[in-house]
């Protein structure tokens, strides 16, 4: 265990009982608090002292040469540490100087804002503990790397400082995100927040400030991925002209890609509406729509243009049949007609004879 962590664990029950008694068992009241942590802080220096004197390591590595007055004297030394020490003093003296006059002014405003402001700096106070206790580790660090002479590692341990400190003190910024992307009519993942602004992001509670914000380019709304599909339309393209069908290409089998009552169902609705639409249009009569429906229904036509090429011979030949028949008829009609006149002809000779033949007689 380090020294200074067993003298913070010393020194923190010591405090504890202090605050105890000087606040309640002596009449300084609520003034025995600064006192305990005055007395706290000179404990800490004297017990810090006191394991550096006893230390044996400090004394291997002659860290500790006692208490020489003409050194602490010495105006030389002196300066060099206070130019080391006074922007620190002036540092948290002005922040404390900054929290108590921001307390008192709020004390004066009333209740309400004195609790704002409590909460306020409480919550500060809760986020200003990690990067201060980052900051403490990284001086200790850098200054024993330093006192050993070593370069690498001082600047080892203040890159590594700066690195922890933002990525623990990160701000949640959740709401501005969602906030923004309500603005914006987007989803939150196409939503960017400058790292480097976190601070006035974070401050960001209207949707007035966050457009303010992505006027300013602190938010940006990131572009739309382009999907092209101009190289699927150009390989279906190549594919309905027959190409990459191949049998490496080809995935199951021949009734699985394209089964064949598919097929059947397809050509029946060509060949049926074909035939619909003939008999509509009065090409064809509903004795011979029946006959080819049912030629259609048998497999007998494997495609519209054999369809077709039937029906134009059914009618060719049925108008064939229809001349034929007609002249048929009219030859039945004038043989039927000469045989009248021949019978006619026969009759009136056989009537001329038996005439001549009677008067034969009567003479």
């Amino acid at each position: 265990m380090a020294a200074s962590t067993a003298v913070l664990l010393a020194i923190s029950p010591i405090n504890l009982a202090l605050n105890i008694w000087l606040i309640h068992g002596t009449p300084l009241g609520l003034l025995g608090s600064p006192v305990a942590l005055s007395i706290t802080y000179w404990l800490c220096f004297a017990l810090l002292s006191l394991s550096t004197m006893m230390s044996s390591k400090h004394k291997q590595n002659c860290a500790w040469g006692g208490f020489r007055p003409d050194v602490v004297f010495d105006f030389h030394g002196c300066w060099a540490f206070l130019r080391l020490a006074v922007p620190g003093i002036l540092m948290v003296g002005t922040e404390w100087a900054a929290f108590e006059i921001v307390a008192l002014a709020a004390g004066r405003l009333g209740k309400l804002p004195l609790a704002a402001q409590s909460i306020i700096m409480t919550t500060d106070q809760i986020l200003n503990t990690i990067p201060f206790g980052i900051g403490v580790a990284a001086t200790i660090r850098v200054g024993n790397h330093i006192g050993s002479r070593s370069v690498f590692g001082a600047k080892r341990s203040a890159h590594a400082s700066i690195i922890l400190n933002p990525t623990l003190t990160m701000v949640n910024l959740r709401s501005q995100k969602r906030l923004a992307a309500s603005v914006a009519g987007v989803g939150k993942r196409k939503i960017w927040l400058d790292p480097a602004e976190q601070a006035e992001i974070g401050n960001a509670n209207s949707r007035t400030h966050v457009k303010k914000l992505i006027k300013d380019g602190r938010v940006i709304i990131k572009p739309t991925t382009v999907h092209s599909r101009a190289r699927t339309r150009a390989l279906l393209a190549a594919k309905r002209k027959g190409r990459h069908t191949g049998p490496g290409k080809r995935k199951g089998t021949s009734e699985a890609r394209m089964p064949s009552k598919v097929l059947w169902m397809r050509r029946q609705r060509v060949l049926r509406r074909l035939l619909r639409k003939y008999r509509e249009a009065g090409k064809i009569d509903k004795q011979l729509y029946h006959s080819l429906y049912q030629k259609s229904k048998g497999n007998v036509f494997k495609n519209k243009r054999v369809l077709m090429e039937y029906i134009h011979k059914a009618k060719a030949e049925k108008t064939r049949t229809k001349v034929l028949t007609d002249q048929m008829e009219a030859r039945r009609i004038k043989n039927k007609a000469a045989r009248e006149r021949r019978a006619a002809r026969v009759q009136e000779k056989r009537q001329g004879i038996i005439a001549v033949e009677q008067e034969a007689a009567q003479e």
